[in-house]
C-alpha cells in the first residue's frame, strides 16, 4: 500500500511540473502591452489553457 502512495505522489509531482511549465509558457505568450493579442496568440493561449485544465483533471482523477 505504501508503494501505491509513492507512485501516486510521483505521478502528481510530474503533472504539477508540467503545469508549472505551462504557466511559464503562458506568461511568455501573453502580451505585455495593452494591445490585443493576435488570432494566433489567442489560439495558443486557448491551447495552453486546455492543456492546463487537462493536467488538473488528471491530478484529480489519479487522486480519486
Amino acid at each position: 500500500m505504501k508503494n501505491k502512495f509513492k507512485l501516486l505522489k510521483a505521478d502528481i509531482q510530474l503533472e504539477l511540473d508540467k503545469l508549472h511549465s505551462l504557466e511559464k509558457e503562458m506568461s511568455s505568450i501573453l502580451p505585455s502591452s495593452t494591445k490585443r493579442p493576435s488570432s494566433v496568440e489567442l489560439r495558443a493561449i486557448g491551447s495552453i489553457l486546455h492543456d492546463f485544465y487537462s493536467g488538473i483533471e488528471k491530478v484529480f482523477k489519479r487522486i480519486a
